[in-house]
């Protein structure tokens, strides 16, 4: 596993990893003496409170790499590195049943980041791939629609290497990318239309020409901003307004705590600030 830089490992801690309602707690582990992850790796999962194993037995995941919980459902998640003939991969694991929801091959794979809706409606996976070379590498997302039947993917491909996603929380559908294209950043807001069962779903069903106009699953570039002064995008807990946030990171000078504030719902600026509180305290993190 590499960095998007393709200069370091990413190096993954191997921690406990509790489900959401605390049913239950896993980790990553090896049948090799030697413990290393491969063709033998497991996922060890206990039933709380007894620490026992679950079905006295360990789900087999050949080559995982890391993993987690859905926030919202006892669904796990990970990914695998390509091992042998098998190509990388993502899957979606329901428990206690064991029953895989979703598996997605992927090719020439160098790094994915796992990244949950807050409510678990969606799973963002961002792939950082390289071409034959290994030389050059690029992004794309890989976006699983949990709620919907058979737990369909989209692909979205992604120009520019992505820096941070965030998710809108609640029942929010929409996204919001930090990509570095230049000397500043572009931050790109997304959405993945109406939840299944929703009044805007239900709406559009019975509107066959809208229907006819756009698919009912399908994610939708709302905005690019370009040029922006920032490195992490924050949430309203409420959704529909985003801070797009420069705060300075160790070692880093590009960002002097500019805080801009934006409305998704009216894709319109509402004003920025520029805080020293914020440079000093970045500083020191």
């Amino acid at each position: 596993m590499v960095d998007q830089e393709g200069a370091e490992p990413r190096l993954i801690p191997n921690l406990f990893k509790f489900s959401t309602d605390g049913s239950f707690v896993a980790h990553m582990a090896s049948a090799d003496t030697e413990n290393k992850f491969g063709a033998n790796s497991l996922i060890k999962v206990y039933s709380l409170p007894s620490m026992q194993l679950l079905d006295s037995k360990s789900v087999r995941a050949t080559g995982i790499a890391n993993f987690e919980w859905s926030p919202a459902d006892n669904t796990l998640a990970f990914w695998a590195i390509e091992s042998g003939n098998q190509p990388a991969r993502v899957a979606l694991l329901q428990l206690p049943s064991r029953t895989e929801l979703r598996q997605k091959n992927l090719f020439n794979v160098s790094d994915c980041h796992l990244q949950w809706h807050p409510n678990g409606h969606f799973l963002a996976v961002k792939v950082v791939r390289h071409t034959k070379s290994k030389k050059t590498l690029f992004n794309n997302l890989e976006l699983f629609r949990v709620r919907e039947d058979l737990v369909p993917v989209e692909t979205l491909d992604v120009k520019n290497t992505v820096k941070a996603l965030a998710w809108e929380p609640n029942d929010g559908t929409r996204f919001g990318l930090i990509t570095e294209d230049g000397p500043k950043p572009s931050v790109l807001f997304y959405d993945m239309g109406p939840l299944p069962d929703s009044e805007a779903a239900n709406d559009q069903k019975a509107n066959k020409l809208k229907m006819v106009e756009k698919k009912a699953s399908e994610v939708t570039l709302l905005k690019t901003l370009p040029d922006r002064n920032c490195n992490f995008l924050y949430w309203s807990p409420a959704g529909g307004y985003c801070v797009l946030a420069g705060i300075p990171q160790p070692n880093v000078n590009d960002f002097n705590g500019n805080f801009e504030f934006y409305d998704v719902d009216a894709l319109q600026d509402r004003g920025n600030q520029v805080t020293r509180r914020a440079e000093r305290r970045g500083k020191n993190q």
